[in-house]
């Protein structure tokens, strides 16, 4: 059973006394299957039966509607319980039905069940209404995941990597856990669902965020990114939607929102963990119902615009802890997508030093860099991640004066630094002896390793990058001195 039906039904069980609660899915030919039951007389027989509503006109006509409706069932009723096939229910019994429907579409159906006729009033419709417009969201989403999941297996013969691409957009980087990140951001690009980026400070969450705008549909729409942190808790909402005249002291004209100006694009709303509880509310909105109104306004905006939202907290631990709505984080994080810092991406250092040097400097005014500056920045934990990186390169760039960049320059104290690694991958400790040939294999092997974590056989592991046994590998290292 998916884990958002569980939810569902266990959180209405505990809402609404019923002696069974049915959470069902329409299926291509307009019929229902079930995915879920909860209460005394939940069978596992249940679990997968398809209904026909063609047999069921009464059942039909209250889902061609919007709203929870009764079926009551009675001894002389015209039409059998939906799920008489495989469960005995008494031939007296009260049945409530709610379609659920998203954007106008019926997607599935609600159903509780009563041994005692009349046991649902208008109490129970209002609040099996607000479950059902949860349970809609959550089976188009789950629908979108699924597909999305299958899609992941065929990614390198549907979509495949273009380097250079990627370097265009400033996504510089070799190692697994960066390639990895690129694949799912190429994966969610086309489609339209919301992504949740989540990492530390300064790991590129806005050049990803870029990149999914750049690879999807809306490619050529609007951009735009708002640094949730920095706006003023009472300014909030009309910042992201707008406000009209009048609508508070100093707002002398009518003002277009964030969203507005993100219309037919992407809108990148970063340290969303920031924005204050009324606005939450208000992105909620958005998200759910795809419209808005600007602050003072009485007019519905439709929001054609897709949403990246990101954060360098756990939003969900913000969530259990009250701080941020828990409904709204289930909301962003459709399509959660995790960056990871700079020092758990062996071997990227390198390929981004050349890359920002190449961003500060044209190619006749570049510096060299010295072997014990590369060494000084492997070695630095990189708390600020890619971000620190880049400025601790500009402010060496100055200091070098036009010469080579050296260790002194960087600006790192051995307090900074990390321990030194045993094999680094700007010249890793190699065996006495070997020759030209041995040791450049060791380079790659030892290459391998470090970004494997050390890692030799298995999936993703250095033998399998190598594209060799993990025999053949240990049997290599054996000979060159280095296992």
């Amino acid at each position: 059973m998916p884990r958002f039906v569980t939810a569902i039904l266990d959180a209405l069980h505990e809402v609404v006394p019923a002696d069974l609660v049915t959470v069902l899915e329409v299926e291509a030919d307009q019929g229902l299957r079930v995915l879920g039951c909860r209460g005394p007389l939940a069978s596992h027989a249940l679990e997968g039966l398809a209904i026909d509503l063609g047999d069921r006109p009464g059942l039909r006509r209250l889902l061609a509607g919007d709203r929870p409706g009764l079926l009551e069932h009675h001894e002389d009723g015209a039409e059998d319980d939906a799920y008489s096939a495989v469960l005995r229910l008494p031939d007296d019994h009260a049945c409530l039905a709610a379609p659920l429907r998203h954007e106008g579409d019926l997607v599935g159906a609600l159903t509780l069940d009563s041994a005692r006729c009349g046991a649902f009033g208008d109490e129970t419709l209002r609040a099996v209404a607000g479950f059902a417009r949860l349970a809609a969201w959550a089976i188009v989403e789950s629908r979108h995941a699924e597909r999305l999941d299958r899609s992941l297996s065929l990614l390198t013969d549907r979509v495949g990597r273009d380097p250079g691409e990627a370097a265009r957009l400033g996504l510089v980087g070799e190692s697994t856990a960066w390639r990895r990140v690129l694949d799912r951001a190429r994966l969610v690009a086309p489609s339209e669902a919301v992504v949740l980026l989540a990492g530390e400070t300064g790991t590129g969450k806005e050049r990803i965020a870029r990149a999914i705008h750049a690879w999807s549909a809306r490619a050529g729409g609007p951009f735009i990114a708002v640094n949730c942190s920095v706006l003023l808790p009472q300014l909030a909402g009309s910042e992201l939607f707008g406000h009209e005249r009048g609508a508070f002291t100093g707002a002398d004209r009518r003002r277009a929102g964030r969203f507005e100006l993100a219309e037919g694009g992407t809108i990148f709303l970063d340290e969303v963990a920031e924005l204050p509880p009324e606005t939450q509310a208000q992105l909620l909105r958005v998200l759910q119902e795809r419209s808005f109104e600007r602050v003072g306004g009485s007019s519905t905006l439709r929001a054609d615009v897709r949403v990246i939202a990101a954060s360098h907290k756990d939003l969900q631990e913000e969530a259990r802890a009250g701080r941020f709505r828990d409904d709204l984080y289930y909301r962003l994080a459709i399509f959660p997508l995790t960056l990871p810092p700079l020092r758990d991406r062996p071997g990227d250092l390198v390929l981004l030093v050349q890359h920002l040097l190449r961003q500060l400097l044209p190619a006749g005014d570049r510096p060299a860099i010295s072997r014990a500056a590369l060494h000084a920045l492997e070695r630095h934990d990189w708390p600020g991640n890619v971000r620190e990186l880049a400025n601790v390169l500009e402010r060496a760039t100055i200091l070098a004066a036009g010469g080579s960049i050296e260790a002194e320059h960087l600006g790192i104290t051995l307090g900074q630094a990390a321990a030194p690694q045993r094999h680094s991958p700007f010249e890793p400790d190699l065996p006495e002896g070997l020759g030209r040939l041995d040791r450049a294999q060791a380079r790659e092997i030892l290459a391998a390793l470090a970004e494997t974590g050390g890692r030799i056989s298995g999936r993703d592991g250095a033998a399998e990058r190598l594209g060799i046994k993990a025999t053949t590998l240990r049997s290599r290292m054996l000979k060159l001195g280095i296992l």
